[in-house]
C-alpha cells in the first residue's frame, strides 16, 4: 500500500496510469493551475496505490485563519476545481475503498483538514466510490452526446427538430463561427463574458477576470478551443471547448443579448460538437442547468442537442466536527442574515 501527496513534476504522469475512459481534463495538474492562479486555494493531489489498484484524488486547499477567524492553530479545508472532481479509481472494491479512505482521513487529520466539498463527475459516476465516506447527495441531471455515432445520425436522432431549425436559421443569418488562439480575440471573448455574467445576474463566482481566459493559452494550448460567433464583422458570441482523451466539455459561453434571435449558441455548439468528433473524443458533456428544476431553461435549451441524461452529485464530509462547529457558530454570529439562505453549504463560513 502506497499513499503520497503527489506534485507538479508528476501529477500528469500519475494521471497518464489510469485507463483512457477515467481520465478527463479535469483531474490534469494545468486545469488546477487555472485555479490556483486564480486565488482558489493551493492545488494538491492525493495518490493511492494498492495491490496495483489505484486511486487520485485532486483537490484545492484553503486556509480558513485567513478568513480572520481567531483559532488555535491553523487550519484548512478543501474542495475540488471549478467543474467536475472527486476520486477517479481503477476500482470500487471495498476493501479498496476503505483503505484509501483510511489513509486519506489520515491526511486530513495530520494537516488540520476540517471540512471537504467535492462535485462529482457526472459522466465517470465517481461518487460511487465515495458514497460510503461521504454524505453524496444528489444535485441536478446533466446532458451527455455520444460522439460514436455518425454526424448524420447525431443530427437526425439526437437533436430535436427545433434544434435544427434554429441552426439553419443562424446559417441563413450568415453567422460565422471559428476557432481563434489570438490574444485580442479572448480580451474580445471575456468582455462579451463579463457582460453575459452581468446579464443573466450569475454567482459572484462566476465573474473570471481576464487572467483566468489567457491562462487557457499558456497553460492548456493542446485541450481547449476558443470558439467564436461573428456577424456583420463583428463578434457576437463564444464559448470555450475543452477536451482530453474520450471527454469533451461545454465550458463557459458567451452572447451579446441584442444578437439573441439570431441562434447563435445553437450554431456554435454545433460547431463545436464537429469539433470534439474530429478530436476523436466520444462524449460531448454539455453539463446542466442553473438550477435542480427539470424545467430549468437552460437545461432544455441542452436536451435540444441530445436527450441523454447523467445524474451530478456532490460531496459533503466534516473531518473536525468541533473546529468546524465553533467556526460556523462564529459566522453565524457575524452573519445572522445569511443562515437561513447557505444552511447546506458546509464551507458557509467562505460567505
Amino acid at each position: 500500500m502506497k499513499s503520497i501527496l503527489i506534485n507538479k513534476h508528476n501529477w500528469d504522469a500519475c494521471l497518464n496510469k489510469f485507463p483512457v475512459d477515467i481520465q478527463d481534463l479535469y483531474y490534469s495538474y494545468n486545469y488546477y493551475r487555472i485555479y490556483e492562479r486564480n486565488g482558489d486555494g493551493n492545488a494538491e493531489c492525493f495518490f493511492f496505490e494498492e495491490n496495483g489498484d489505484m486511486a487520485m484524488y485532486p483537490f484545492l486547499k484553503n486556509s480558513i485563519n485567513k478568513l480572520v477567524y481567531n483559532l488555535d492553530d491553523e487550519y484548512f479545508d478543501i474542495q475540488g476545481a471549478y467543474g467536475y472532481n472527486g476520486v477517479i479509481s481503477t476500482t470500487n472494491d471495498k476493501n479498496f475503498i476503505d483503505n484509501f479512505y483510511l489513509s486519506f482521513s489520515k491526511y486530513c487529520n495530520d494537516n488540520n483538514i476540517i471540512a471537504e466539498f467535492t462535485r462529482f463527475h457526472p459522466i465517470l459516476n465517481n461518487h460511487i466510490f465515495s458514497k460510503d465516506w461521504m454524505n453524496v447527495i444528489f444535485d441536478r441531471n446533466t446532458v451527455s452526446l455520444n460522439l460514436v455515432s455518425k454526424k448524420e445520425h447525431i443530427w437526425t436522432d439526437s437533436y430535436s427538430s427545433k434544434n435544427r431549425n434554429m441552426i439553419r436559421k443562424a446559417l441563413k443569418n450568415n453567422i460565422e463561427i471559428f476557432t481563434s488562439d489570438n490574444r485580442s480575440d479572448y480580451k474580445l471573448f471575456y468582455s462579451l463574458y463579463k457582460e453575459t455574467m452581468l446579464n443573466v445576474n450569475a454567482n459572484s463566482y462566476l465573474y473570471f477576470n481576464e487572467e483566468y481566459f489567457f491562462n487557457f493559452i499558456s497553460l492548456m494550448p493542446e485541450n481547449h478551443e476558443l470558439i467564436l460567433a461573428k456577424y456583420n464583422n463583428k463578434i457576437v458570441g463564444g464559448m470555450i471547448l475543452l477536451f482530453h482523451e474520450e471527454y469533451a466539455h461545454y465550458h463557459l459561453s458567451a452572447r451579446l443579448t441584442a444578437y439573441g434571435n439570431l441562434a447563435i449558441n445553437n450554431l456554435f455548439l454545433d460547431y463545436a460538437i464537429n469539433l470534439a468528433k474530429e478530436k476523436k473524443c466520444k462524449v460531448f458533456h454539455f453539463g446542466g442547468g442553473n438550477s435542480s428544476n427539470s424545467n430549468d431553461s437552460l437545461l432544455k435549451f441542452k436536451l435540444n442537442f441530445s436527450k441523454s441524461k447523467s445524474d451530478f452529485y456532490i460531496g459533503k464530509k466534516i473531518h473536525n466536527e468541533s473546529i468546524y462547529k465553533h467556526i460556523v457558530n462564529i459566522w453565524e454570529e457575524n452573519n445572522p442574515e445569511k443562515k437561513d439562505f447557505y444552511q447546506n453549504i458546509i464551507l458557509k463560513y467562505r460567505f
